[in-house]
């Protein structure tokens, strides 16, 4: 089993930077987007959402690689 744990360090490092990259991305276009705003109601609906989509994402990024994970080591390993 030792010769497949970089392929998990490796594969994990590149899904969680992935999902780093789309949590920043998603956020900053929210935070711009939310103080453009002439609606006060409607930019505080965008700032709530600045805070909660980043993590959900990587919520959602952790679960993909711990699912990987254990499919990779059902299957091949």
């Amino acid at each position: 089993m030792g010769w497949a744990s970089w392929l998990f360090a490796v594969g994990g490092l590149a899904i969680g930077v992935g999902f780093g990259i789309l949590a920043r991305r998603l956020g900053l276009l929210m935070l711009f987007a939310g103080v453009t705003q002439a609606r006060p109601i409607v930019s505080f609906a965008l700032l709530m959402a600045y805070m909660l989509v980043p993590m959900i994402v990587m919520i959602g990024g952790f679960a993909v690689s711990a699912g990987l994970a254990v499919w990779i080591a059902k299957h091949f390993v």
